[in-house]
């Protein structure tokens, strides 16, 4: 069978794992991180749990992707551009499965995280050419409507 079909399939048993409510996993780097907590004060369910299964789930395969490109293309958007996707479906996917919002505090401190340990050192690209339009095209662009208004008023009140 095809290598997608079993990826699907892994997927889903995960899923349905998650609905569950298996919660006590936890990865490394990323225990350190306290549950956040709803207006009421307690836990949110899909704080720390949802951390974790992505800690669990997501983050390695991203490291290890990230890990075996060169340093100085770690920061081209051509070169991780599919890693990142990968895991931006990955956490999202857990998040459907979990019944957890896509868009969560959860999330957000762990892709602050993720930005920060390895995209620190990224800058944007300094681009040397000039954005500038050509001179005569501002002229012709800025003159035009200035003289057609006095050309159309002037027109209009001649036939009037």
């Amino acid at each position: 069978m095809p290598q997608a079909f079993w990826y699907y399939l892994l997927y889903s048993i995960l899923l349905l794992l998650f609905h569950k409510g298996c919660t006590a996993l936890t990865y490394g780097d990323f225990e350190d991180e306290k549950p956040f907590e709803d207006e009421e004060g307690q836990a949110s369910d899909c704080g720390d749990t949802y951390y974790d299964w992505i800690a669990l789930f997501c983050w390695p395969e991203f490291h290890a992707a990230i890990m075996a490109t060169a340093e100085s293309n770690q920061c081209l958007w051509e070169t991780i551009g599919s890693m990142y996707s990968e895991l931006v479906l990955c956490t999202g996917l857990l998040a459907e499965g979990m019944g957890c919002p896509v868009s969560s505090p959860t999330l957000d401190t762990f892709f602050v995280r993720i930005h920060a340990e390895y995209f620190a050192n990224c800058s944007l690209p300094i681009d040397t050419t000039d954005h500038q339009p050509p001179i005569g095209m501002v002229v012709f662009l800025t003159s035009l409507p200035v003289c057609l208004v006095p050309l159309s008023v002037a027109l209009t009140l001649r036939k009037t």
